[in-house]
């Protein structure tokens, strides 16, 4: 037995209607139900009990009468009191979800009046999470002021407080109000209500005690003189239109304001001699010289530096082969920052009467006349193509450094037939560059094991063989 608002449900609410503080539906081929409390949360328990009455064999009139005839539990939607045309409601809501049903209810119970709202946040924790949250159901209403969080068994804390809901009601300014005095907070809601609205105090604290006070406040504003509540709205409505007409003046001013300052901003960054380049800082560089990296990047002094190309400045220092990276930056007011990171070299190939450093890509970058001791030499066939060569330097790359100072040279036939030939005339077949990691560690565990082997196999890392 399924109960809902999908059509597919058991037990749906079919026109439904909000009227005068009651709920009125028709649960498809059963039968039409009132009750005498509103809200969508209500219909939906409603719903439920009828699901499980009709499950259990209770005839659905029955049932019917039986939830028509609930009115309610204590702060639940629970009705305080009426003074001066103004009703009081409390409820226990205190969560985004529950606020936004009882609001809902609110409104169908207010007709063509206004809700005003006090809500007290309750922790500092769920605050904490779900302030924004709160804040946005509660915009449901028409007038909000949200009191300070109700700590219970929760620390202050002085970042997490009722203006961080209140901050986020999406109501106007003039209609949301944060008020951290408790006791002040009776006189606000009077104040801000009028003949014909609802009083809605939510919160799990002890916001429920203000009920008694809003109507005390009630009373007392509805027993004044005619005259002097007049004059007292008067105030308050001249009091109103001028912040109004501040409001808008103050907007006019500002964007005035900006225009100028956005014209002023963009003359100084762009046009002016005050923001123009007057020097050129390199950073990062191990072999290359500071001079040849300023002289490629060809920086333009005096230029404003907002107008300069960082973009072409990269391009032209990422053409000095040693370079792997560059990243060209605006260093205000008046510098330019170039950080390189150079190729590091794995290994080298002969070239011409000398050496030749490559890095892991593969990449030529910077000649030796003799072989340094400490890189390993990759030799290969005049056919073997780039791509064997560039997996060589991949796996020159990534050898450990107590392997790779073994080793003599690396000899590539193809680009999955690479072979280590070490300082003492043993030689290891590597294969290609792929779990290079899981290789060297076999290759350790391997040469401890069997010292006296003159080959060794660790293409397939799991099936590693060593042969005399």
């Amino acid at each position: 037995m399924t109960y809902g608002e999908d059509p597919s449900a058991d037990f749906r609410p079919a026109d439904l209607r909000d009227e005068g503080g009651t709920s009125t539906f028709t649960v498809p081929d059963r039968g039409e139900v009132t009750l005498r409390i509103p809200g969508r949360h209500y219909v939906h328990n409603a719903l439920a009990a009828l699901a499980v009455g009709a499950t259990l064999g209770f005839d659905f009139e029955a049932l019917a009468r039986g939830v028509g005839s609930f009115t309610g539990t204590r702060r639940r939607m629970e009705l305080k009191g009426e003074a001066g045309g103004v009703r009081v409601y409390d409820s226990y809501a205190h969560h985004p979800r529950e606020i936004a049903g009882d609001l809902q209810a609110a409104r169908a119970l207010v007709g063509e009046g206004r809700v005003v709202v006090a809500f007290q946040p309750h922790l500092v924790s769920r605050t904490r999470i779900f302030g924004a949250q709160m804040g946005e159901a509660l915009g449901a209403a028409d007038e909000v002021v949200v009191l300070d969080v109700y700590l219970a068994r929760e620390d202050y804390d002085a970042e997490v407080t009722g203006k961080l809901v209140a901050d986020h009601v999406p109501l106007p300014a003039e209609r949301v109000e944060f008020v951290a005095d408790f006791d002040a907070v009776p006189s606000v809601l009077a104040g801000r209500a009028r003949p014909g609205d609802l009083v809605l105090t939510l919160g799990a604290g002890d916001v429920t005690k203000l009920g008694p006070r809003v109507l005390e406040e009630q009373t007392i504003l509805s027993e004044a003189d005619t005259a002097d509540l007049l004059e007292r709205n008067r105030r308050r409505f001249v009091r109103r239109q001028w912040a109004r007409r501040w409001l808008r003046w103050r907007a006019v001013v500002a964007l005035v304001l900006a225009i100028v300052l956005l014209v002023a901003g963009i003359w100084l960054v762009f046009f002016s001699s005050v923001l123009t380049v007057k020097g050129v800082d390199v950073r990062g560089l191990q072999e290359l010289r500071i001079e040849q990296v300023r002289g490629i990047a060809a920086v333009p002094t005096g230029e404003p530096l907002a107008r300069v190309d960082v973009g072409a400045i990269a391009e032209r220092v990422g053409r000095l082969a040693p370079v792997k990276d560059v990243d060209v930056s605006r260093e205000w007011p008046d510098r330019i920052l170039i950080t390189v990171t150079e190729r590091t070299p794995v290994a080298v190939v002969s070239r011409g009467d000398g050496f030749a450093a490559i890095d892991a890509d593969g990449v030529l970058f910077r000649d030796y006349p003799r072989r340094p001791k400490q890189l390993p030499l990759i030799s290969a066939e005049e056919d073997v193509d780039r791509d064997a060569m560039i997996e060589g330097a991949a796996v020159a790359g990534s050898l450990p450094a107590e392997i790779r100072g073994r080793v003599d040279h690396v000899e590539v036939e193809s680009i999955d037939r690479i072979s280590l030939v070490l300082r003492d005339g043993r030689t290891v077949m590597w294969g290609s560059s792929a779990r290079s990691a899981d290789k060297a560690e076999v290759l350790q565990t391997l040469m401890n094991a069997q010292p006296k082997a003159k080959e060794y196999d660790v293409s397939v890392p799991g099936l590693p063989t060593a042969t005399d």
